[in-house]
């Protein structure tokens, strides 16, 4: 059944009545599904003014260690165009001796058993996760989440079930997160 309402046409004072339909349960779920679309651009708003901040900060942190220094093309605008322009990328190197020295010594996950009882549950454990380290390739994606860290400040890594694994049945799985591409909640204190 329609429901007569009362509105306003082109601004005028006069009111109008036009015949709209009753509200259904598809509007009412459109109205919400357009009220959830307000609140998520909202917080992706609030992360991207957040991100403004330190995008620039990232994308400078990068060029130095790819050895693109902003300085030194300013440098090298004043000086006469047939003189050598040598760079030496200090930042690159430093960055893999702090990554090469904080893993000289491999990472790796202990279970330690709290009681006698559990001494062989810690063994079993203890196997199953070198196992999991090992096929995942731990150690290197442990270094590259610390070279982010190193360049960009955090590093990140993503631990999730995936189920393509192990012929379908599903394991463990981990990836590096780009730093780039991770957007905070905006009701976070701190990236960290």
């Amino acid at each position: 059944m329609d429901v007569v309402r009362n509105i306003e046409v082109d601004n005028s004072p006069f009111a109008t009545p036009i015949r709209t339909p009753r509200p259904t349960a598809a509007s009412s779920q459109d109205e919400q599904s357009t009220k959830t679309a307000r609140h998520v651009q909202k917080m992706l708003d609030t992360s991207m003014a957040y991100r403004k901040k330190v995008d620039t900060h990232w994308e400078t942190a990068y060029a130095m260690y790819k050895g693109r220094h902003e300085w030194w093309r300013n440098y090298n605008r004043y000086r006469d165009n047939w003189r050598a322009k040598l760079t030496v990328n200090q930042v690159f190197t430093t960055v893999e001796t702090i990554v090469a020295v904080l893993f000289d010594n491999k990472p790796r996950i202990d279970i330690l058993a709290t009681s006698s009882q559990q001494h062989q549950y810690a063994q079993t454990l203890q196997i199953a996760v070198d196992q999991i380290w090992r096929r995942r390739r731990m150690g290197l994606k442990c270094e590259d989440a610390m070279r982010n860290a190193c360049i960009y400040g955090n590093g990140y890594l993503k631990i999730f079930w995936n189920e393509s694994l192990e012929n379908g049945q599903g394991d463990v799985d981990v990836e590096v997160l780009p730093t780039q591409f991770l957007w905070s909640d905006p009701q976070a204190v701190d990236v960290d």
